[in-house]
């Protein structure tokens, strides 16, 4: 990435091993993908399978209904994709709803790896 213009961090061996990339937020998002699938072609890393895709997708719209049984207004998240921004959400920046958050990512996506971005 770094090759490729981008001041990223060294990723953690977690990150690494799942596969997981945080594109940095203030970079061009179609450059910064296309760069990131370039890196993860020449590593020899290999996406998941649309049957993993689909169990996430499952997963994760569990974690967000569980979320919103306390917060009711906790947005509607993309397909596959469970976040949010403090400033986006505001209650999020409460240590309760990222108690909430946890504990439903713990009952309903127990693999998931949860990382700070920003």
């Amino acid at each position: 990435m770094r090759s490729a213009g981008f001041e990223v961090q060294d990723p953690s061996d977690d990150q690494v091993s799942s596969g997981t990339v945080t594109l940095p937020a203030d970079a061009d998002q179609e450059h910064a993908r296309a760069a990131a699938d370039e890196c993860a072609e020449h590593l020899g890393v290999h996406g998941a399978d649309s049957a993993m895709k689909q169990k996430w997708i499952r997963e994760y719209d569990q974690v967000a209904s569980c979320i919103r049984d306390a917060y009711p207004d906790f947005p509607e998240q993309p397909p596959g994709q469970v976040g949010w921004d403090d400033e986006e959400y505001p209650p999020a920046a409460d240590p309760a709803f990222q108690q909430r958050a946890d504990e439903c990512t713990r009952k309903y996506s127990p693999d998931t790896k949860t990382q700070s971005v920003g």
